[in-house]
């Protein structure tokens, strides 16, 4: 049923319907996994995050890591329909440790390598880590400009004081408050 997301999710509804010894409350990280990913082609986005965030705690839970990194995948691609970017890198770079951490178990140099070629094309490369990206992760979330503000705000400054100590307008030290404070 690949590329067409109707009977892929027909196909994982009459899975799921058939698995013996089901309750309502059952989480089968494979099944849920290939429904989430027909709902996504579905654009039916709350229903898949649903289901793809429960298969992932149970995948996780249950230690089945083969899965996990594919069920991390999903999210990813997920969050990046929907325009969550900093979601779909999480989901990303979670993909991309549990793949690590599976790789450290093939022991055969060769195998492993090709595992970790074949898994990571199924991911979007990292984006560039810029300095400023770098530093703006390193602390919190603040840029260099809302980093010296804050610090101004910290001996009691005022937003006419920071303006003029930075050159900036009022308005423009406001801005960078109000991002300090999101």
């Amino acid at each position: 049923a690949q590329g067409d997301a109707a009977r892929a999710l027909e196909i994982a509804d009459v899975l799921i319907e058939n698995t013996l010894n089901r309750t309502p409350d059952t989480v089968m990280p494979r099944l849920w996994l290939l429904r989430g990913n027909a709902l996504t082609q579905q654009r039916r986005f709350d229903e898949a995050d649903a289901l793809l965030t429960a298969a992932r705690a149970t995948a996780d839970t249950r230690g089945v890591k083969p899965m996990l990194w594919r069920i991390e995948r999903a999210l990813g691609k997920l969050y990046q329909l929907q325009k969550r970017r900093k979601e779909a890198e999480a989901q990303f770079a979670d993909a991309r440790a549990v793949i690590q951490e599976l790789a450290q178990t093939i022991s055969d140099s060769a195998l492993r390598a090709n595992f970790l070629r074949g898994a990571n094309v199924l991911l979007p490369r990292p984006r560039e880590l810029t300095v400023r990206r770098a530093d703006k992760a390193r602390f919190g979330g603040l840029t260099t400009r809302e980093r010296q503000i804050a610090a101004l705000i910290a001996v009691g400054k005022s937003n006419r004081e920071i303006a003029d100590a930075l050159v900036l307008s009022e308005r423009t030290v406001a801005a960078h408050i109000a991002n300090i404070l999101n």
